[in-house]
């Protein structure tokens, strides 16, 4: 199993379902959201000297036991409760281990980033090794539809008047297809992480750090589960659980309900935290009915919402048709 390299670990998050339409980084705070992000910059979850904001995320209280050691407690338990996540995803079913096809309908999308906002609904194919369909229109019904299909190093855009437009071998043409690429590969990326399953492997280390509370925007109690691997940055797991009868132990962990992607400040990149509502059962596992993400460009910084999602159905390995991906036929000229 291959690894995310650093540059594309961000990817890796249910989030990124607006990525997937090759946005940028977000300039300035959403205006007139209906939820408003956390009005101060959230500490590390270290707990700090200082007390943290009101609207802090979780700071997580070490769990007991004896100091790291080869058989670290910590990471025994952190692959545990990780794969109690996974069980409860898939619904029991086995897990997902090769992607070779992904389905997913995003309801609404919202969506304000550098140079693209959007706001509207977007359906999202993929195919291994090369295909990848994109749809978006502002509204659900099909008028104001904006289609682009990639198969391979070939791109076609139909417009909403069904003009066709291929982008291969024309000028500004390898520009659109390696964004489009990029996107696919997201789309790819994004497939693995959604059962959990593709996160683990060699080399990759699960811990569990204690129980995370958190106030204001990611109130609760969690289990923080950091996942690490060589020469990657971390991605921190907080799960939902069910606790023990006597209201005192853990049964078994859940649905991830936080997942933070930390920042690297040498690479300007920022720490972003992902949201996941509403988690249902689906045609073939559970899903975030709702996704929230919030990109902070430094610790002290104030957190900025930069999407909002309702995804509606995901599917994974169902055998898509090819001619999901067909290039479209230009309309005859008039």
């Amino acid at each position: 199993m291959t690894h995310p390299a650093p540059r594309t670990r961000r990817f890796l998050a249910l989030a990124l379902l607006a990525l997937l339409a090759g946005l940028g980084a977000l300039p300035a705070p959403w205006a007139g959201a209906e939820d408003d992000p956390p009005t101060g910059g959230p500490p590390p979850l270290d707990p700090p000297a200082a007390a943290p904001p009101a609207d802090a995320p979780p700071a997580a209280h070490p769990p007991a036991g004896p100091a790291e050691a080869p058989s670290d407690p910590g990471e025994v338990r952190g692959r545990q409760y990780f794969e109690q996540a996974i069980a409860f995803v898939n619904d029991g079913k086995p897990g997902i281990h090769q992607v070779h096809d992904f389905y997913v309908d995003l309801a609404d999308v919202q969506v304000r980033t550098e140079g693209n906002n959007h706001s509207g609904f977007l359906r999202l194919w993929f195919q291994a090794p090369d295909r990848y369909r994109y749809e978006a229109r502002p509204l659900r019904p099909l008028r104001d539809l904006t289609v682009k299909i990639l198969s391979g190093e070939q791109m076609w855009i139909v417009n909403p008047r069904l003009e066709v437009t291929r982008m291969h071998g024309r000028p500004g043409g390898d520009a659109a297809i390696r964004q489009l690429q990029e996107d696919r590969k997201r789309l790819f990326d994004l497939a693995r992480f959604l059962t959990l399953e593709g996160l683990k492997g060699p080399g990759v280390v699960l811990r569990y750090e204690g129980i995370a509370t958190g106030r204001g925007t990611f109130a609760g109690e969690r289990l923080k589960v950091t996942r690490r691997i060589p020469g990657g940055g971390d991605i921190v797991f907080y799960l939902a659980f069910e606790r023990t009868a006597d209201g005192r132990g853990i049964a078994r962990a859940l649905q991830p309900e936080i997942v933070k992607i930390e920042g690297d400040a040498a690479r300007n990149e920022p720490t972003e935290y992902y949201l996941l509502y509403d988690w249902a059962l689906g045609p073939q596992f559970r899903f975030p009915r709702r996704v929230e993400a919030l990109r902070q460009a430094n610790p002290r910084a104030a957190p900025v919402r930069f999407l909002l999602a309702f995804p509606e159905d995901i599917r994974i390995n169902t055998g898509l048709g090819a001619e999901v991906f067909q290039p479209p036929t230009p309309a005859a000229p008039r």
